[in-house]
């Protein structure tokens, strides 16, 4: 049998070190072959076996090293670097709550534990602990609510949850101790309002609408643009209601609904629309930057951690990604990853990786996907976490993922921080 030189390396910890002395090994040996072999050199019985991944040219493998050698035109003389990592282990279901009607939307806190917010076809949002219990209802909207989004403020006490809906409206709820004190009532738009996303430094939050319009919205209206709030005739218990006549800003450019938006930074707002475009939007000046046409119509944006790659989720079933700072987004894709053979719901990145995102999929099988953009071709992991329509997903600071859709259900699934995966890539 043919044999190649591999040489391992990794920058694990100290205990996960192994020889990088040259060693032949078989060229038909796989990602799960590898894994065996690097536990057998770091104990010859190891009694609970770590799963590893594999990189080679920073490219996860996903063949056989016979395979990938073909491919990059490579030779068996050749010593080829080969990369350990502790591979992904998959999520694990860990809470559940049903809602009375869909689940069209979630976010959740990124500057402490997890608090989350959910938007329901019934017209109401939800606010959740990260283990699944009831913390606040938000029946500020007579229509379904299509988008919701946090915005936080000085302290975790403090904070804002806006929310989007059919009604042409948007709501600005102000909470304290984890209960509304306040909300306001943005109108403007003349037609359903399908995006919503907050600032970084929770100031601001931007809508998008069927009206082709992109408006921004002070989450202090009372402060910023107090000539425009009116205090509304009745309060809903110990809520105040105020309702806002304008927003700060309009931007016009799209053709079509305004179905997706996500924060570059503080003065750079990206959207996606039905009519296939990427754009970015200075705010200071309220005009467009960059504007690419895509494949198909946008439904989900998010940007990475480190504010470089911009994952958009089309409706064609598809996960893009592009350079967030070229010109025209690098004119192309830098990569296209199939996730679905039906609409992409939603795309959140993993916080602390900067490689993983998540993926939901409007399809009753296969519709929750986590992926490594060091590997396209299959995905790390494929869940079916209830038989419909997957809407949206995100995944939290602490490593939870949360997904919602047509069942209703908001389900939570913790990624274990050790241990195996990466099976769902071995052929």
């Amino acid at each position: 049998m043919a044999e190649i030189n591999i040489r391992f390396k990794t920058s694990l910890p100290e205990e996960y070190a192994i020889t990088d002395v040259p060693l032949a090994v078989p060229v038909t040996l796989r990602r799960s072959h590898l894994s065996k072999l690097v536990n057998s050199l770091l104990n010859d019985e190891p009694e609970t076996p770590v799963p590893f991944d594999f990189l080679i040219n920073n490219q996860l493998l996903r063949t056989s090293l016979l395979d990938y050698i073909v491919e990059h035109d490579l030779t068996t003389e050749e010593i080829v670097d080969v990369e350990y990592v502790i591979a992904t282990l998959p999520p694990k279901p860990t809470f559940s709550s049903v809602h009375p009607d869909w689940i069209s939307s979630i976010d959740t806190m990124r500057t402490h534990e997890d608090i989350i917010v959910t938007g329901c076809y019934d017209g109401q949002a939800r606010i959740w602990s990260d283990s699944l219990e009831l913390v606040a209802t938000l029946p500020g909207h007579t229509r379904p609510i299509l988008d919701v989004t946090f915005a936080t403020r000085e302290s975790v006490d403090a904070y804002v949850v806006a929310t989007a809906s059919q009604d042409e409206t948007v709501a600005i709820w102000d909470f304290k101790n984890n209960q509304p004190t306040r909300c306001f009532t943005c109108n403007g738009h003349t037609n359903a309002v399908r995006s919503i996303a907050a600032r970084g430094d929770g100031a601001m939050v931007a809508s998008g609408s069927t009206d082709a319009t992109i408006k921004m919205w002070s989450t202090r209206p009372d402060e910023d643009d107090e000539d425009e709030v009116v205090a509304a005739k009745k309060s809903k218990g110990s809520v105040e209601q105020f309702e806002v006549g304008a927003p700060m800003l309009t931007m016009q450019g799209c053709k079509g609904a305004v179905t997706a938006l996500s924060w570059l930074d503080d003065s750079t707002l990206l959207s996606g629309a039905d009519d296939h475009t990427l754009k970015s939007w200075d705010i200071t000046t309220g005009t467009e930057k960059e504007s690419l046409l895509g494949a198909k119509a946008i439904t989900s944006l998010a940007v990475d951690s480190n504010q470089k790659l911009v994952a958009a989720a089309g409706f064609d079933g598809c996960v893009r990604l592009y350079d967030a700072h070229s010109a025209s987004f690098g004119s192309k894709a830098q990569a296209t990853l199939t996730c679905s053979g039906g609409p992409c719901g939603g795309v959140s990145w993993n916080q602390d990786n900067e490689y993983q995102f998540v993926t939901c999929a409007l399809q009753s099988s296969k519709n929750l996907k986590i992926w490594d953009r060091r590997s396209y071709r299959v995905p790390v992991c494929t869940l079916d976490s209830q038989p419909k329509k997957l809407f949206d997903v995100q995944w939290a600071a602490s490593g939870l993922i949360v997904a919602g859709g047509e069942a209703g259900t908001l389900h939570a699934l913790t990624v274990p921080g050790t241990g195996g995966m990466g099976q769902a890539g071995d052929e």
